[in-house]
């Protein structure tokens, strides 16, 4: 059971989570009142999880458990049970899968989002595109890495089968499909672990509950762009990250571990090039603590790195006529703050600013102006 510094500690980092969001967006929109309300009921859920999952809400857990013990064992046929037990992952994926549905038909074929379209485009022969936040070096490209090139490249081909078989709207709907099946999966890889650890059911059908009903989830699910498929990748990674945390370094023993993660913070990476930093950062972190492993925990760090930044360009830009874009990917976080504050703002000089940080912002002003955040 956790102690009560532990769950002291759990709810300290929620209740500035939720705090830091709620100023976050305070100060970022311009409509303060209704922010405020829209804030402190979505950032409330995430309180109260954090909560639940310190040691005074598993009490609740447990008799949410007991709940569902009773109630399947009174209504639930027993080959269900069977199949739910012995298939704990595909069923949790099917229940998200399920769920999601009604986001999957209202939304068909796909809310597609420009950042979509601009790599469609790509794919169908327009040549390199930057989404209009920098100059072309080479006119000639087929292809420009500001949006990743593996992204590009599959949801293409997705596209491309969907058009040739029976239009470009089936083609949209394969992508969106794609984007929902991975993150249904991920997010039920999530939940199996919750309760390996844990040894709760509780925790899986709260967690079941949340991504099921909290409407962001699906609603990002049926958006194809390349910030979904990441989160995907990326949560897979970090189970696997966590595990190693959990485990004091020893999980990193076993070379399927080593492969598993490095494999899924390569395609985290090349879906998502910040994530290559985010993971590197991570794996610093852990050598500091866990000094015992440390050529297991570099390797997984600095591997998904080196083949996203280096080895995938030296090896597959030049054949594809791909041109390298600008750096606005690999910050992309910062400089859409800063772009939102920006606009939100007004343009023209600050008077608290004078000399060269006045040039900055009069420049960052007028970029705002032709970006979108």
């Amino acid at each position: 059971m956790p102690t009560v510094k532990n769950s002291l500690i759990t709810g300290a980092f929620a209740a500035c989570f939720t705090l830091f969001c709620i100023v976050g967006q305070i100060c970022a929109d311009d409509d303060k009142h209704l922010n405020l309300l829209i804030c402190l009921g979505v950032f409330s859920l995430f309180f109260a999880f954090f909560l639940l999952l310190s040691g005074s809400g598993r009490r609740i857990l447990f008799a949410v458990q007991h709940v569902l013990y009773w109630v399947s064992a009174r209504f639930a046929p027993k080959r269900l049970l069977a199949f739910a037990c012995n298939h704990e992952k595909l069923t949790l994926f099917l229940a998200l899968a399920i769920a999601w549905l009604p986001y999957l038909v209202l939304f068909f074929p796909g809310i597609v989002m420009y950042d979509t379209t601009w790599e469609l485009f790509q794919t169908q022969g327009s040549g390199a595109l930057t989404m209009g936040r920098a100059h072309l070096a080479d006119t000639t490209a087929a292809f420009t890495d500001h949006k990743p090139l593996v992204h590009m490249l599959l949801i293409g081909l997705l596209f491309n089968l969907g058009k040739t078989i029976c239009s470009q709207t089936l083609g949209i709907f394969l992508v969106t499909l794609l984007q929902y099946i991975a993150m249904a999966w991920s997010f039920a890889f999530l939940l199996k672990y919750c309760r390996t650890v844990s040894g709760l059911r509780g925790v899986q059908l709260v967690g079941l509950l949340f991504f099921a009903l909290f409407p962001t989830f699906p609603m990002y699910a049926v958006s194809p762009f390349n910030d979904c498929i990441a989160l995907a990748a990326f949560v897979v990674w970090a189970i696997y990250f966590a595990e190693a945390i959990r485990t004091k370094g020893t999980s990193l023993q076993s070379s399927k571990m080593i492969i598993l993660l490095v494999l899924w913070g390569t395609i985290a990476s090349l879906m998502k090039k910040p994530n290559a930093f985010i993971i590197i950062a991570c794996a610093v972190v852990l050598v500091v603590f866990e000094r015992k492993h440390i050529a297991a925990i570099l390797v997984q760090g600095f591997a998904p790195a080196f083949i996203c930044l280096f080895l995938v360009p030296a090896i597959v830009y030049n054949p594809l006529n791909v041109l390298p874009g600008d750096k606005g990917e690999y910050l992309g976080t910062f400089f859409q703050q800063t772009v939102a504050y920006a606009l939100n703002h007004g343009g023209g000089e600050s008077p608290t600013r004078t000399g060269r940080s006045s040039i900055k912002f009069l420049t960052l002003t007028k970029r705002s102006t032709t970006t979108t955040p």
